[in-house]
């Protein structure tokens, strides 16, 4: 049994925390980079 990693990534939120873990939670509909979470906490739309 194998898994494929290789995935896109690309509409899951780019923060990422200062200990290297990545947030996985997909993107705000409408912002380039950022889950609705963090697209209000750091002012975005």
């Amino acid at each position: 049994m194998s898994t494929n990693r290789s995935k896109d990534r690309s509409p899951l939120c780019s923060f990422a925390f200062a200990d290297g873990r990545q947030r996985r939670t997909p993107r705000r509909i409408g912002h380039p980079y950022l889950s609705a979470f963090h697209a209000v906490c750091f002012g975005g739309s």
